[in-house]
């Protein structure tokens, strides 16, 4: 298990955050599935532009990947 914290904080000031909000979660050494050799896209669907107007002005960016179904 892994944990990444990217701040401006001292080293020390995020080794104490990461032990205060981390230090309850149980590392079941669970195995990740390999997806490597999925294929999300296709030649098809590579590059296009989308330009969107906004309905609001919101300063919020929202990402979303799509990613394979996968079972434990």
């Amino acid at each position: 298990m892994n944990l990444v914290i990217v701040s401006k904080h001292s080293l020390e000031d995020l080794e104490k955050l990461a032990v205060e909000n981390f230090s309850e979660v149980v590392n079941k050494n669970a195995e990740l599935q390999d997806f490597s050799k999925e294929i999300i896209y296709d030649e098809s669907s590579l590059g296009h532009i989308f330009k969107v107007v906004p309905e609001e002005n919101l300063k919020r960016l929202e990402l979303r990947w799509a990613f394979p179904t996968f079972k434990n």
